[in-house]
């Protein structure tokens, strides 16, 4: 692409991390330009797989709160790691003003984070939805550095476990000599 990006680009830059421009964006646009349309998009990524512990960081913003208009980001998860149907999405994780105040959304990048449990080895996809009752009461929203951690709780080695029985076994031995 040549030349100067696009309006509501220019507006969120710079990013929160890498390039000027490097982040996902959206805006009152979503709907059909004038209509007063519902906003309902969403970025779905691809599956992933789940430990006993995941951390899902991103950092957003937007540009016109705290005054104007009311936007919401929800993060969402599907334990269906095959399908990328929105119903699917039926665990919220967060919500960056959940009640669409006007005073709501950052106006500045700022990082949230949420830590949920799965059962380790479990596929599933996260996604952000974007949504708003009606374009003329939306502004425009970032999403930048979305990251994604697992951690698994680690389970006792084998030979951890052949010590401990080999502790008990020493244990039942001097019992049964005393």
């Amino acid at each position: 692409m040549t030349g100067r990006p696009p309006i509501c680009e220019r507006a969120l830059n710079p990013a929160q991390s890498g390039a000027a421009a490097s982040f996902a964006v959206a805006n009152f646009e979503s709907a059909a330009f004038g209509s007063g349309g519902v906003i309902d998009n969403w970025l779905i990524t691809p599956t992933l797989s789940f430990d006993a512990s995941n951390t899902v960081t991103f950092w957003t913003r937007t540009v016109f709160n705290p005054w104007a208009f009311p936007d919401r980001l929800e993060l969402r998860r599907s334990t269906d790691g095959r399908n990328a149907d929105t119903a699917a999405f039926t665990v919220a994780l967060l919500s960056v003003n959940p009640n669409l105040t006007p005073t709501g959304y950052p106006n500045a990048w700022t990082q949230y984070r949420s830590t949920f449990t799965a059962s380790s080895g479990t596929t599933g996809r996260s996604a952000f939805r974007y949504s708003v009752p009606s374009s003329f009461a939306a502004d425009l929203i970032g999403l930048d550095s979305v990251t994604v951690t697992t951690s698994v709780v680690p389970l006792p080695s084998a030979a951890s476990l052949l010590l401990l029985g080999m502790v008990g076994m020493i244990a039942a031995g001097r019992r049964r000599r005393s």
